[in-house]
């Protein structure tokens, strides 16, 4: 269960410092129409990852209630 806990606590981690890359290498790209429309789709989908992590430890936590 421990070692459970340790992997999930990496997870997050590694999936934030994956947005915050994302989002700092989005910021570099050309402001032109059709690469703001690629970023934007990149932005939601690399941020999602963090946010279905969290919904899902809120979900577990539900469940152990």
């Amino acid at each position: 269960q421990n070692q459970n806990l340790k992997h999930k606590s990496e997870l997050k981690s590694r999936a934030y410092r994956y947005s915050i890359e994302m989002i700092e290498f989005l910021d570099t790209l050309p402001k032109d129409t059709s690469s703001q429309v690629i970023a934007n789709q990149l932005l939601r989908s690399a941020t999602s990852i963090g946010c279905l992590l969290y919904t899902s430890d809120a979900a577990d936590e539900e469940d152990s209630v």
